[in-house]
């Protein structure tokens, strides 16, 4: 009876996997400033359901943690297009190095703002 509790304690551990890390840096494509808090998330394919989230620390270092399988990676950051790479996860880490995320095309060259004050 003691072995039968002890296995079925252990089974869900052993059928849910190992997890690996996943990490990198990511910095500006046009300076090389990393960009801090920048949103990573990780997308389960083929589906891209949301496994996991995180934002990169003040040195545009991110890691999650993932069982193996393949993924798409989503990079954000307010400026800057958004960069999607897909992956795969085997039972060993995985560094991606260097994300370059480029600045988005899309400024506004000139704000005009008028206001006209009643009389009465």
């Amino acid at each position: 009876m003691k072995y039968l509790f002890l296995l079925l304690v252990f089974i869900p551990f052993s059928i849910n996997g190992q997890e690996y890390s996943i990490t990198g840096n990511i910095v500006d494509a046009k300076n090389n400033d990393p960009l801090e808090f920048t949103a990573v998330s990780l997308l389960k394919l083929p589906d891209s359901s949301l496994v996991s989230g995180i934002t990169a620390n003040m040195k545009g270092a991110f890691e999650l943690k993932a069982t193996p399988g393949e993924y798409l990676l989503r990079f954000d950051f307010m400026g800057f297009e958004t960069l999607f790479s897909s992956i795969k996860l085997e039972n060993s880490n995985l560094n991606l190095g260097t994300i370059s995320l480029k600045e988005d095309g899309e400024f506004l060259e000139e704000i005009t703002i008028t206001a006209a004050r009643q009389l009465f």
